[in-house]
C-alpha cells in the first residue's frame, strides 16, 4: 500500500544569530591579535641582533616566548570568562531558534498540537545550569522552573557539549596562531633579517581571524542541528526531507542533485560526503546551507 507524505513547514535556520556569534568571536580574536602585534612590536623595538641567543630564554627581556606566553594566558582567561558567556548565549539562542522552528513546523499542520516553550525563561534556565557560579547567582532560579520540563537530559547534554566544544575551538585558535607567530620570529632571526616579520605576522593574523569566522559559522549550525535533532525526536518526528536552498557560495552537486527532495530517517541519516562516506544531516558539513523539512509518513 502506498503512503501519503505529510510535509510540515521547513526548519529555517536563523542567519542573524550566526552573524552575531561570528561578530562576538571576531571581537575576541581581534583582541588576541592586537595583543600579539604589540608583543611582536615590543620585541622588534628592543631586539639586539648581537645577542640572538637571549631571544629563546624566557627570563630574558628580549624573549618573544615570554611575551607571547603572557598573551596566551591573558586570552585563555578571557575565554574562560567572556568567551564562555559568548558560547553559552550562542547555545541558548540556537535552542530558542530550534524550539520556535519546531513549534511553527508542527503548527503548520495542526495549530493546536504544539506546546509553547517560554524561550526567555528557558535561556535563564540554561544560564543557571551551565554558567559559572558567580554568573548563575544573577539568575532567578525559581522563575526559571516552568520550562524545566522541556529541557530533557539529552537536550541538556547537547547544550553542554556545544559549550565545551566552542570553548576548545576558541583556545585552539590562539594556540595555533601564537605557535605560528613564534615560529615566524625564530625563522626570521635565523635568517638574520627581520624585514619580513611584520608582513608575516599580518598574514598570520588575517588567517587566524578568517579561521575564527569559519569555525563560528560551522559551530553555530552544528549546535542548531544537534538541538533540532533532539527537538524532533522529543516531538515524535522521526523523518525529514532534505531541502537544498541554493544559497551556498560553493554548491555541493551531491546535495543539490542527489539528496535534495529525498526523505530520510533521523535514526539512519544519509551519506552527505560521497568522498569520505560521512553520514549526517543538512548543514552538518562546513558552509552547507541545506535545511530539514519534517515529514510524517501516512497510509492511504
Amino acid at each position: 500500500m502506498s503512503k501519503n507524505v505529510i510535509e510540515l513547514r521547513p526548519l529555517q535556520y536563523n542567519a542573524g544569530l550566526e552573524k552575531r556569534y561570528k561578530r562576538e568571536i571576531g571581537d575576541l580574536v581581534n583582541e588576541l591579535i592586537a595583543d600579539t602585534v604589540r608583543a611582536v612590536k615590543g620585541f622588534l623595538d628592543t631586539y639586539n641582533p648581537k645577542m640572538p641567543e637571549l631571544v629563546t630564554m624566557d627570563e630574558s627581556p628580549y624573549s618573544i616566548n615570554a611575551s607571547l606566553n603572557a598573551v596566551r594566558q591573558k586570552y585563555d582567561s578571557k575565554v574562560a570568562s567572556a568567551g564562555k558567556k559568548i558560547a553559552l548565549r550562542m547555545a541558548a539562542d540556537q535552542l530558542r531558534a530550534s524550539n520556535l522552528a519546531i513549534k511553527e513546523s508542527i503548527r503548520s499542520i495542526n495549530p493546536e498540537d504544539a506546546k509553547d516553550k517560554d524561550s526567555k525563561e528557558l535561556i535563564l534556565l540554561l544560564l543557571a545550569l551551565v554558567a559559572d557560579d558567580a554568573f548563575s547567582q544573577k539568575v532567578d532560579i525559581a522563575k526559571a522552573q516552568k520550562p524545566l520540563r522541556y529541557l530533557s537530559p539529552t537536550m541538556r547534554e547537547a547544550v553542554q557539549a556545544s559549550l565545551f566544544q566552542n570553548i576548545q575551538y576558541m583556545k585552539n585558535i590562539a594556540a595555533d596562531y601564537l605557535t605560528k607567530v613564534t615560529q615566524s620570529v625564530m625563522q626570521n632571526i635565523m635568517k638574520g633579517d627581520l624585514g619580513q616579520l611584520k608582513k608575516e605576522v599580518v598574514d598570520l593574523s588575517r588567517k587566524a581571524f578568517n579561521r575564527s569566522q569559519l569555525i563560528a559559522a560551522d559551530q553555530t549550525r552544528k549546535a542548531y542541528q544537534a538541538l533540532t535533532m533532539r527537538n524532533m525526536a522529543e516531538a515524535g518526528l522521526t523523518k525529514f526531507k532534505w531541502v537544498y536552498t541554493y544559497r551556498s557560495a560553493e554548491p555541493r552537486p551531491f546535495h543539490r542533485d542527489v539528496l535534495n527532495g529525498q526523505i530520510f530517517d533521523i535514526a539512519n541519516p544519509p551519506v552527505i560526503d560521497p568522498k569520505t562516506g560521512e553520514k549526517g544531516f543538512p548543514s552538518q558539513l562546513p558552509q552547507c546551507k541545506c535545511i530539514m523539512q519534517p515529514v510524517i509518513m501516512g497510509k492511504e
